[in-house]
């Protein structure tokens, strides 16, 4: 039995949304057999990104981060599909966030 992986891709943005639509496109063309993801984090407080799919997870945070490894961190800690074992912790990141919906 060979089962395939779950996979989580991170797209990490900040007022990019004309950029941001190719991307989306390119991961939902993707024919990957196994369940996968689409975590898309943007922190930039005056956007707020919409994308209602089931494979695309829209985050968005009221502040920047500091670092480019610190939204890294905090988007891979939203990752489902997580090795185990591994963890990712930023202290900054709100805890009301999850999946984004529109509404």
């Amino acid at each position: 039995m060979n089962e395939t992986p779950p996979v989580s891709c991170m797209c990490l943005t900040y007022g990019r949304p004309h950029v941001l639509e190719e991307a989306i496109e390119s991961f939902l063309r993707q024919d990957y057999d196994g369940v996968k993801e689409l975590i898309v984090l943007n922190d930039l407080d005056c956007q707020t990104l919409r994308f209602d799919h089931p494979e695309v997870r829209m985050i968005n945070v009221p502040s920047r981060f500091y670092t480019v490894g610190e939204k890294r961190n905090a988007c891979a800690a939203l990752a489902r599909a997580c090795p185990k074992g591994w963890r990712f912790q930023s202290g900054r990141f709100p805890r009301t966030c999850g999946d984004f919906r529109a509404a």
